[in-house]
């Protein structure tokens, strides 16, 4: 009997330590996956985005694309830490192109309360951006800034998934931002997923008072390991006609 409990104890030791941490899938919120304990997350977020924008009475379309390596280490179970490098390319009808580095930021999650069949859940969340793009060209914000936030999510019928996600951005050269952002996410099985996100700012944006953006997703986990999530959506009261991102991550 002793040999039989210690035979269950060692299995499943082995399990714990040859599980994968899990990568966040929605872009607009957070969700309860992190990387484990002294774990790590790598991956890249590539964005491009179609803005269109009114200067002298006449629509300037605008290409840019964004290509952001990110990482993450789970400091505990519950507690994780990650970095941002953003890189950016932005080329408008009229005019000159511009290129380079974007707002580095760094910040962490921390899953303060979960449920012990994991849901619901609440994931105080900061973030801080610093002044590394060049604001003349539309790479950064020209002032380091500061981003907290709160997400609380739940599940239904154990595999639809709801998150809000309330934030505050803090500026020195322009207004402060709230917005709240909502993501449903439905695991058709174990690998695939499909999910809808939108998110309302109050941020003024061509004479509107407020903004608004919508996006959906397909996630695919190709290995226990290996992610890729695709995107695209569009915004309402903004510059933003046409974004499409895609996301590709790696724990190990």
């Amino acid at each position: 009997m002793m040999i039989r409990k210690f035979v269950m104890v060692a299995m499943a030791v082995l399990a714990a330590g040859s599980i994968y941490g899990e990568a966040m899938r929605p872009l607009l919120t957070k969700e309860n996956a992190f990387p484990g304990k002294h774990r790590f997350e790598v991956g890249a977020v590539g964005q491009y985005k179609q803005l269109n924008k009114k200067e002298l009475a006449k629509d300037q379309e605008t290409d840019v694309w964004w290509g952001t390596p990110y990482g993450r280490f789970g400091v505990a179970d519950n507690f994780a830490l990650f970095a941002k490098v953003p890189y950016g390319s932005i080329r408008p009808e009229t005019g000159s192109d511009e290129s380079g580095i974007g707002d580095v930021s760094a910040g962490f999650e921390l899953l303060a309360f979960e449920d012990i069949f994991t849901y619901p859940f609440v994931i105080p969340h900061a973030e801080v951006f610093f002044n590394t793009g060049d604001e003349d060209k539309g790479l950064g914000e020209g002032k380091t800034h500061f981003m907290g936030g709160i997400a609380v999510g739940t599940v239904v019928e154990e595999v639809v998934q709801f998150v809000a996600d309330l934030r505050y951005e803090i500026y020195d050269n322009r207004d402060n931002v709230a917005s709240l952002a909502i993501s449903v996410i439905w695991d058709l099985s174990e690998r695939f997923a499909v999910l809808g996100e939108m998110k309302a700012a109050d941020e003024e944006v061509n004479n509107h008072s407020y903004t608004m953006f919508f996006q959906g997703g397909l996630c695919y986990k190709i290995t226990e390991a290996l992610a890729i999530n695709v995107y695209g959506g569009a915004g309402k009261h903004t510059d933003e006609d046409v974004v499409a991102s895609t996301k590709i991550s790696y724990a190990f």
